[in-house]
């Protein structure tokens, strides 16, 4: 490698440990914070009574969604050299998990939308649907 691509590459470096160092503390906070709340019994009325910490909850897991693919997006050229296969599939990897990360940050959200509803509508009905999304959001 040339000395020009070496200081790209150290840049490159330091944005994606910047990058590892907001995905960790944004999914170990903001997975404490939602997780707090709908790993309660009576997650709904947790959910209604707490709506600002699950929207900040989900919000920095929103910014670890984002990490991720930065990570990826940066780490593309770097690992390219070593095999296309190699760097596609990390990419290919580190977008699924994005998905995932933002699949369960929604379904909390829509806990959330649901537990307003609660107190006007069918409870046992309510519950269901309810369960049925922390289920579909990664095991909340």
């Amino acid at each position: 490698t040339t000395p020009v691509e070496e200081v790209a590459h150290r840049g490159t470096a330091r944005v994606v440990g910047i990058l590892f160092i907001v995905a960790t503390a944004a999914s170990i906070i903001g997975g404490s914070l939602v997780m707090a709340l709908l790993d309660d019994p009576d997650y709904l009325v947790a959910a209604a009574a707490h709506e600002g910490q699950i929207v900040l909850g989900v919000l920095l897991e929103f910014i670890l969604a984002l990490s991720v693919i930065g990570i990826a997006a940066l780490l593309l050229p770097v690992l390219r050299p070593h095999g296309e296969g190699l760097a596609v599939g990390y990419v290919a990897l580190r977008t699924v998990e994005a998905v995932f990360i933002l699949m369960a940050s929604t379904s909390a959200l829509l806990v959330l939308a649901l537990s307003q509803d609660s107190g006007r509508s069918d409870s046992v009905g309510v519950e269901t649907v309810g369960s049925a999304l922390l289920s579909a959001g990664g095991g909340r």
